[in-house]
């Protein structure tokens, strides 16, 4: 448990200085391991090297491995080591693609130089440069082919060392390229979101708008619509002069006309009947308001009965709003009745059982049709 426990320890501890291709850490890594590791931790950090998917580790693992073990159990170990590391790392690709085992065996063949076994880090560095994993990045693409242009003169003038510093700094470089590449990448999709973001912001902004333009215009239709108040009492006074009128041409003639007398007198009188009883419930309705009761929405045209009762005992105050305003609706005046009343707005809301924005509406129409 204890020697988990350790392993665990130093993995974390490698991960979290981020080997990076800094000589420094390398060396610092070198020395810890080789302080903390004997043979027998070697397969306990391979095995977390692996699941960690940490190359460097892999490649200082594997240096202990090729310092303590012999050759033939070193070049085992190496290369299944290496085997397993590219399946583990395929097993976990969304898309199940081959990983770069570039730097780790270029990594291993470094630790193969440092124990001056050249001939294995020839191999280990030709079997990197045969790694083809194919890259999107065409700029990557061009830097590994440099390097390993560079790699291969070096190579042919016999400077082995030379030619795997030189490849692990152009990995180093390759690898830095891609990092830069992501982070502008994910940049300007972060911008794009954003935009993408305002945009729809904007798009449903346009759309509330739009809606509430065609709203208020079908609003406007109907209040232009609406006809101008036509007084029920004014209607039935003008029908009892037409009678009073014919009654006159009648009695004027000489022939026998009593019949028809009659029935005007009678149509005459209804029409007087109906205009006070008329009168009675618009009295009924103004002193409820006045009050500032509801208004007693039982009865039809209730704002009907109200504005011919102000009509009739307040003939200056209806003609002045007539004159003040064009095509005034009933709710209108039933509005400036309240008003002149001195309710004010959340009262006449109140009142009349409609909501703020109604009594908005009404002002706002008041104050377009005024003269």
């Amino acid at each position: 448990m204890q020697k988990h426990i350790i392993i665990i320890i130093l993995t974390f501890c490698l991960l979290a200085v981020g080997c990076g291709g800094e000589q420094k850490a390398r060396d610092t890594h070198d020395t810890l391991l080789r302080t903390l590791a004997t043979k027998q931790y070697s397969p306990e950090l391979i095995r977390s090297a692996i699941d960690y998917q940490d190359k460097d580790t892999l490649a200082l693992a594997l240096d202990i491995v090729i310092a303590q073990c012999p050759e033939k159990d070193a070049d085992s170990i190496v290369k299944r080591s290496l085997n397993r590391f590219a399946q583990v790392s395929a097993e976990r690709s969304p898309d199940g693609r081959k990983t770069s085992m570039k730097r780790v065996r270029a990594l291993v063949a470094e630790r193969y130089l440092n124990h001056g076994d050249t001939t294995r880090a020839l191999a280990m560095l030709d079997a990197s440069l045969r790694d083809t994993v194919p890259t999107k990045v065409e700029a990557v693409k061009n830097l590994e082919h440099d390097g390993r242009l560079v790699t291969e003169m070096l190579l042919a003038k016999g400077d082995i060392r030379g030619a795997v510093e030189t490849y692990l700094r152009n990995l180093d470089t390759c690898n830095s390229v891609i990092v830069a590449l992501v982070d502008a990448r994910d940049v300007k999709s972060r911008l794009k979101d954003s935009l993408v973001s305002v945009l729809l912001v904007l798009l449903v902004l346009g759309i509330i708008t739009f809606a509430l333009f065609f709203v208020d215009r079908l609003r406007s239709r109907h209040y232009d619509n609406e006809e101008e108040y036509q007084s029920v009492i004014a209607q039935l006074q003008s029908s009892t002069d037409s009678y009073q009128q014919m009654l006159v041409s009648l009695e004027s003639q000489q022939t026998d006309n009593r019949r028809e007398v009659d029935m005007l007198h009678r149509q005459i009188d209804k029409i007087q009947e109906t205009m006070m009883q008329r009168m009675q419930t618009g009295k009924i309705i103004y002193e409820t308001l006045l009050r500032g009761d509801a208004m007693p929405h039982t009865l039809k045209d209730a704002d009907s009965y109200l504005i011919d009762y102000m009509m009739i005992f307040f003939p200056e105050k209806y003609k002045q709003w007539q004159q003040a305003y064009d095509k005034v609706t009933p709710r209108a005046f039933t509005y400036l009745i309240l008003s002149d009343m001195g309710h004010n707005d959340t009262a006449i809301q109140e009142i009349l059982s409609i909501s703020a924005s109604s009594v908005r509406s009404i002002k706002s129409r008041l104050n377009a049709r005024r003269r």
